[in-house]
This record gives structure tokens, sequence and C-alpha cells, in this order.
């Protein structure tokens, strides 16, 4: 028994004896040098040098890149960034301005809403494709009144392509095309104030796979809005189609000599402030 178990252990210690040769000899094996810079590869007793730097430069430039997991700071106060199709207080909606007191109110469509993979906040929420169709040509959402000194940044990305939805250059002038501003909460009645336009920020503008050009409206500084406001977007081109994307109002406490940019409320501005919040009460949401 004892000198049947002593020939297997020969038997195997020879098997991997003759293994290791054959797997030495057949290439499988590569030396590392103490700078981790050469490799030498044993191939049939013949040794051939390679250089491996250059891959792992090339594995060095490939740097993770990351990108927001939302659209917007997590700080705006805008209920609802376009996220869903709720037209509920606090949600953007789209309205027709009341040419009258005793004006009838006009429902509008529910917004149109599209996912893009080519959008400069990616694809984690939807881009507004906004049209002045039926003459909804006001498209808003009210925000509250911050603590502290009651300053807002605001900011939205825009685009804007043909009537069949064919990229377009950014105009020069987007007055004639979109206005973006903030404007304060007032009433209708209330006293003439000023609206805050969000303008073209310099060098934001970014061209993507799409052949879409986007650019970024900011306000040129804080602004002070204690009684909070409205997000207010009025397509004034009634042709053509507008896309919005994260749009956002933060807080601030930034202290600015800069003078932000002001202009007088429009008329439609002011009425459709109005109507927006007799549709709230009159027309439940559809949820």
């Amino acid at each position: 028994m004892a000198r049947r178990v002593g020939a297997l252990l020969a038997t195997a210690l020879l098997a991997c004896s003759s293994a290791a040769r054959t797997t030495a000899d057949s290439g499988f094996f590569r030396d590392f040098d103490a700078s981790h810079r050469d490799v030498a590869v044993h191939d049939g007793g013949s040794t051939k040098r390679a250089d491996a730097a250059g891959s792992r430069d090339a594995a060095i430039l490939r740097t993770a890149t990351t990108r927001p997991l939302l659209p917007t700071s997590v700080d705006s106060v805008l209920y609802d960034p376009f996220v869903t199709s709720d037209e509920d207080w606090g949600h953007f909606r789209a309205v027709i301005p009341a040419t009258g007191p005793d004006a009838s109110v006009q429902v509008c469509g529910a917004l149109n809403r599209q996912f893009l993979s080519a959008s400069p906040i990616g694809v984690a929420a939807p881009t507004l494709v906004a049209t002045a169709a039926l003459g909804c040509t006001e498209i808003l959402a009210p925000f509250s009144g911050g603590s502290g000194p009651n300053t807002f940044h605001a900011k939205v990305w825009i685009s804007v392509a043909s009537s069949s939805g064919v990229p377009v250059p950014l105009p020069s002038s987007l007055d004639s095309t979109v206005t973006v501003a903030l404007l304060p909460n007032v009433l209708p009645s209330a006293p003439a104030a000023a609206a805050y336009p969000l303008t073209l920020e310099a060098g934001s503008a970014v061209t993507l796979a799409d052949g879409s050009e986007w650019a970024l409206l900011s306000l040129a500084a804080p602004v002070s809005l204690p009684m909070g406001g409205w997000f207010a977007i009025q397509i004034v081109t009634p042709t053509g189609t507008i896309r919005l994307a994260g749009p956002e109002v933060v807080p601030t406490t930034t202290v600015s000599l800069v003078h932000p940019i002001d202009r007088p409320i429009r008329d439609a501005e002011r009425a459709a402030i109005g109507v927006y919040a007799r549709l709230a009460h009159e027309h439940p949401a559809r949820r």
C-alpha cells in the first residue's frame, strides 16, 4: 500500500514538472521588471523586449468624467423644472393672455416635453419644446421668496429650430424670437413694476452632435424678489420651435455691485399671471 501511494505521488510530481516546462516553453509567462516599464515575453526560449509605457500612458489619458445627476440645482425654488406634465399650481403651464378683465379664459394644451439625447443637460430631465401655436405664447411658473436677502440667480438653456424641427443657428438677438424673464409677484392691478430679463451668457454657446446650437440665458446680476415671483417665457415668433432645458431659480447671498438689467413688465406678462391664477382654480389639474 505504501509503495502504491509513493508511486502515485511520484507520477503526480512528474506530471506537474512536465506541465510547468510545457507552459514555460509555450510562452504564457510574462515577467515585469522593477520599473514596470519593460516586459519580457518568453517564447520558445527566445526573449523579446517590449516597452509597455505607451499602453499605460494611453490608459492614463482615459480619465473618468462625471456630470450632475440632476439637471438643475437642488437649491432651485422652481417647483417643476419641466419634469412633469402636471398643470396644478407651481408647475409650468402655457396660457393665453386675456385681452381684458372680462375676457374668457382659454385652456391651452399640455406642454410638449421631450427627452433629448443631444442636450446640454444630458438625458436626466425633459426638454420643453415650445411654439406659439393656438396663441399659447406665455409659459410661466411661480416660485416663492426666500430667506435672508431674498436675492436670486436664474438661468435656462435654449436652442432654436425650424417649424419642422431642423436645428438653426441662434439669432444674434433672441428678443425677436423668445424672451425669458423673472417677474415680481404682483397683482394685475398693482402699480408698474420691473421685470428682469435673462440674457445670453457670453461664451456659453455650444453645438452638439445633432447640429443644434445651445446657449445659456442667465441674469446679469442677482435680483431681489422678497415676495417671490414668476419664471416667464414669452414666445415672440409665431413660427419655429424653441427648445428650453434646465430652468432654475436659486437663492443666493452674493452681493453684487452690478445693477441687474430691468425693464417694465409687459401687458401680456401681467395678464398671463392673472390667467394662470384663474386656471389653477377653475380647471382642476389633469394628473
